[in-house]
């Protein structure tokens, strides 16, 4: 999973936020402001539904915005292989909605990442 965080080095880039790799069954640091997730171009989601606003169905190369503070899980559903989130989102953008770097790139680009994301593992 690649998620969006605080970009450390602000000054050396055009983006809000960084890109972190957290690595399946891993857990972010507490505390660690977690802005979003984004999904790959080959991937699916659905999105929760909440008060009046009706599920959608998120195809990839989108940011997820999170609420601060949330425990967010994503897990991916043996059935449909749709990814799933245990809340619903706060928003998504696609590529130049809003100041996030929302790259094209596949899942299978993904997994050969080396996860960077703060785990609880790494205090």
């Amino acid at each position: 999973m690649q998620f969006t965080g605080q970009n450390p080095k602000k000054a050396a880039s055009d983006y809000e936020n960084a890109l972190y790799f957290l690595g399946a069954g891993k857990i972010t640091e507490h505390k660690w402001d977690c802005d979003g997730v984004y999904l790959p171009s080959d991937v699916k989601a659905t999105d929760l539904s909440v008060g009046d606003r009706v599920a959608q169905a998120l195809t990839g190369r989108v940011a997820v915005k999170i609420v601060d503070g949330t425990q967010f899980v994503a897990t991916a559903n043996p059935q449909t292989a749709a990814i799933e989130f245990n809340v619903p989102t706060a928003k998504f953008f696609q590529p130049g909605d809003a100041n996030w770097f929302v790259p094209d790139v596949t899942q299978a680009y993904i997994d050969t990442q080396v996860p960077n994301a703060p785990t609880e593992e790494n205090d």
